[in-house]
């Protein structure tokens, strides 16, 4: 072997100790640990949730990867901080978005079955009022009739909303009727001009007290915003119609 061949063949030396090259960086546990921290972003939206189911994989990518390399390398803390925030943030934003549905769907129940008993009550013009945006109804103790029959616009809206198929259905079956909630059928939430609206559709039935026992089943469509300066949930109803029995 040549000279040059030999020495270059030799480890380094500094003074009788060879030098030991640093344990080498893991680039996929920065990512896992990157994505752990981006995972606090599904708590704003369900379509979020990709990130933490991301950040948990490529976290334990990053551990296998770190076990099964043959030289030693740095990352495992910074991998296992990624998968525990993926987890945590994945698994409280799922807790929380069933939890806030609950209160929404629960909220959304109260706010039908009034409304449906202020038109099985006959009471008409307050049941067109609950339909309207908060900031355009009348204030409480207001003469809805004499509000109605002077103004024209406020008028015309009344009888489309007292011609609309269920209406007159609903008021057929009269006060004594029983309402009841059948079925969640879906939660939604957006974003609009004014800030977020949750649009909560439920189901019921409402079952007349006579012999004939006469069912109507009904699909509601309310919306739910919250006043910017109180912070006052406000519901109103966007929608009714029949549905088949």
């Amino acid at each position: 072997m040549s000279e040059i061949g030999r020495h270059a063949s030799m480890p380094r030396m500094r003074g009788e100790e060879p030098v030991e090259e640093p344990p080498a960086i893991s680039g996929v546990s920065i990512v896992a640990l990157v994505l752990g921290l981006a995972a606090a972003l599904a708590l704003t939206a369900p379509y979020m949730w990709l990130v933490p189911m991301v950040g948990a994989v490529v976290s334990v990518a990053a551990l296998v990867s770190i076990a099964r390399s043959p030289q030693p390398k740095i990352g495992k803390s910074a991998a296992i901080a990624g998968l525990l925030l993926s987890l945590l943030f994945g698994s409280w934003a799922i807790s929380n978005h069933v939890t806030r549905n609950r209160l929404l769907f629960r909220q959304a129940e109260v706010y039908g079955q009034r409304w449906l008993r202020t038109v099985l009550d006959g009471d008409l013009h307050a049941a067109h009022q609950l339909k309207m945006v908060q900031d355009e109804r009348q204030l409480p103790g207001t003469d809805l009739e004499a509000y109605y029959r002077d103004n024209t616009e406020a008028n015309r809206s009344f009888r489309e909303f007292s011609r609309q198929s269920p209406i007159a259905e609903l008021v057929k079956l009269g006060p004594e009727a029983t309402v009841r909630r059948l079925s969640n059928v879906r939660s939604d939430h957006e974003r609009a001009f004014g800030g977020p609206i949750d649009r909560i559709v439920q189901t019921f039935e409402v079952q007349s007290s006579g012999r004939d026992g006469q069912r109507l089943r009904v699909q509601l469509t309310l919306l739910r915003d919250i006043d910017r300066w109180f912070g006052e949930a406000r519901w109103r109803l966007a929608d009714v119609q029949v549905v088949d029995q």
